[in-house]
């Protein structure tokens, strides 16, 4: 409650000081990490980051200020630091900020899964994690071994001068695993389940006793194992199958950023560039081929990016940024939403109290089709089969774009046949997109999370989700690493 009263006093005092609109946000973060090197640990600790960020309009002009003290004088120098930032931006404002309608919310909320990571003492953490170690290590070839915990809890209180107060805590949890197989001088990695061994949930300890963390294992040691004699990526065009981590890394780069409004608008090009697309194309553009249809869901049920409540108090929703190939719709702020004269679709995020918010991708994910990976793969008559996010890299404009693969195999006569190491897809947005002709059913459909998400200036980290079912692309460029 003392929060709260010094929330209010921050929205009482930016409405004196002449602001038409005034947020007030306390935030709160724990993060607990744990790493493991062949079943030893290597560090275990915990984090805790608090304080109040003020950010109001004054005159169409934006000012924020933040702070880790929290206390009533502290309170009162942010109001009129906010403010003075505000003023001073006004002799050079060019277009007044505006900001979309909203409809002010009360609410609660909790999002913290099922058993609380607190309730698990470090040594059953411990002991989970080394027994991860003991499958990897049973498999011949096998030389060394990393796993990964992290525990976040975030909470978020907010209060704003439209009669917004939201009280909102999410637990995330994370981990994964790395094997390494070597043999004669020789070494290589497979990691469960991105590169580097890394997913993320909103959940609870369980996520970690499910079935998928230890029951991977055993394949990841093998396909480690297998990778030490495959070839190398032959350099062709043919069609390829991508798992749901390579979808995944695909449409984060293609499609999330290079639909967030503000670099749309040009108002984002800091980090990474702006896009390709244009306003006059939302609603119009042919972005992909009919069969795929893509969301930004923050209400996916576990999804890493998922919440009730963005960091303007707007609910959570799912937007349909891709819809039968056409551009439907882009993540926006209630200031983005304002340019276009439309309302705020709930993705407006802050990676902390001491960020302001940003128009950001939430669980992008491909809708699933009617195939099945067998029937993916059976259609193929020579390709390949991709598998593993291992790395990405897109220009400033969201077009050209290489994606790298951990593993491979070589489809012949719609089976799979010998494995290939690291094949990198080399391609561009459209040409990828649209080629696409498969999409696996929802029962083969995984959104990982991943907390390396950046943008802006200061960097802004956040969760966000990224997946779908395998698919297949025809006619794509494919190689071994350059450089």
């Amino acid at each position: 409650m003392e929060h709260r009263r010094l929330l209010a006093e921050a929205v009482e005092r930016g409405v004196g000081s002449g602001a038409s609109y005034v947020e007030a946000r306390f935030g709160r973060s724990r993060r607990e990490t744990m790493t493991m090197s062949g079943g030893d640990v290597d560090a275990a600790g915990t984090a805790v980051d608090q304080g109040i960020g003020v950010r109001l309009l004054i005159d169409g002009a934006w000012g924020f200020a933040a702070s880790s003290i929290v206390d009533n004088h502290s309170v009162g120098d942010l109001v009129e630091q906010a403010a003075a930032i505000a003023r001073r931006t006004l002799a050079s404002l060019t277009e007044p900020a505006e900001l979309a309608p909203h409809d002010p919310v009360q609410d609660d909320v909790e999002m913290l899964g099922v058993i609380d990571p607190a309730s698990v003492p470090l040594a059953e953490r411990i002991e989970l994690m080394r027994e991860v170690h003991a499958i990897l290590m049973a498999t011949a070839g096998i030389s060394g071994t990393r796993g990964h915990m992290d525990i976040h809890r975030d909470l978020m209180e907010l209060l704003t001068s439209e009669g917004t107060e939201i009280t909102q805590e999410i637990g995330v949890v994370g981990g994964g695993y790395v094997a390494t197989a070597e043999n004669n001088g020789t070494k290589a990695r497979r990691s469960f389940p991105h590169h580097g061994g890394w997913d993320y949930a909103t959940a609870g300890f369980e996520w970690f006793r499910e079935d998928r963390f230890l029951g991977s294992a055993n394949r990841i040691a093998a396909e480690a194992v297998t990778l030490l004699k495959a070839e190398a990526c032959p350099t062709t065009t043919t069609t390829v199958v991508l798992d749901p981590a390579m979808i995944g890394t695909v449409l984060h780069e293609t499609v999330g950023h290079a639909t967030e409004l503000d670099r749309i608008l040009g108002d984002e090009r800091d980090n990474f560039g702006g896009s390709f697309v244009t306003v006059d194309r939302i609603g119009s553009f042919p972005y992909a081929a009919p069969v795929v249809t893509v969301a930004a869901d923050a209400t996916l049920p576990g999804g890493a990016g998922s919440y009730r409540y963005d960091a303007e108090g707007v609910a959570a929703q799912r937007v349909q940024v891709i819809e039968d190939g056409v551009l439907a719709d882009a993540t926006n702020s209630r200031e983005c939403a304002a340019v276009l004269g439309r309302r705020s679709n709930g993705t407006a995020r802050a990676s902390a109290w001491n960020r302001i918010p940003m128009a950001r991708m939430t669980n992008v994910y491909l809708e699933p089709g009617d195939d099945t990976l067998e029937s993916l793969i059976g259609g193929v008559d020579d390709g390949i089969y991709i598998a593993t996010d291992a790395m990405t890299d897109i220009d400033d404009n969201r077009e050209l774009c290489s994606f790298g693969g951990e593993i491979g195999w070589r489809i012949r006569s719609g089976q799979l046949a010998e494995p290939i190491s690291r094949p990198y897809l080399y391609t561009d947005t459209h040409s990828l997109l649209e080629s696409c002709d498969g999409i696996g059913s929802a029962d083969e459909r995984y959104v990982s999370g991943i907390l390396g998400c950046g943008k802006g200036q200061p960097w802004q980290f956040i969760f966000t989700g990224q997946g779908g079912p395998p698919a297949r692309f025809r006619n794509v460029s494919v190689g071994p690493p350059r450089g």
